[in-house]
């Protein structure tokens, strides 16, 4: 496992930016290193998560129609109602908005997710998804929240991102 300080090294090496003063600063490196993440997390769903509690549980209520998901969710590819799995649904596919009933199916659209029929009791729904970082690493002793496996992996995003800066 990797701390941002020895994956910051270790792209100052393959940068050959070793000297001082930096062609890139830290601040610069450790932007891209974040950014690097959160496209591995998009493009390899190396972030499967069912029990952060603020990401994973909507408590449903009887009066809403849609419910925000947590801004570090990039695909739900399940829901549970009170702990029977739901079967995915479009928003297309919808032909009675206003139906209620006990909870069969769910539907994703966006950031926002709703079950169909729509619930008449207040419950909670649970999620799985795979996301986002929940946080940008910023202190050196900060570790990627992808497997360590990966993590030395994001060094070749931050040199593709220190590459496309302008210089004189």
């Amino acid at each position: 496992m990797a701390t941002l300080e020895e994956i910051v090294e270790h792209a100052r090496l393959r940068l050959d930016d070793v000297a001082e003063p930096y062609l890139w600063s830290d601040e610069e490196l450790i932007q891209y290193l974040n950014e690097a993440q959160r496209e591995a997390c998009v493009r390899a769903k190396l972030i499967q998560d069912k029990t952060t509690a603020a990401v994973c549980e909507i408590d449903l209520l009887d009066d809403e129609q849609w419910y925000d998901l947590h801004a570090s969710v990039d695909e739900v590819y399940a829901a549970f109602y009170n702990g029977k799995k739901l079967c995915r649904m479009y928003e297309q596919d919808l032909t009675d908005l206003t139906r209620t009933g006990v909870p069969t199916h769910y539907i994703v659209a966006g950031t926002q997710i709703r079950v169909y029929p729509l619930n008449t009791v207040a419950a909670d729904l649970k999620i799985n998804v795979y996301r986002l970082p929940l946080v940008d690493m910023a202190a050196n002793d900060d570790v990627p929240e992808i497997p360590a496996e990966h993590h030395y992996r994001l060094i070749d995003w931050s040199i593709r991102c220190c590459y496309l800066k302008r210089d004189s």
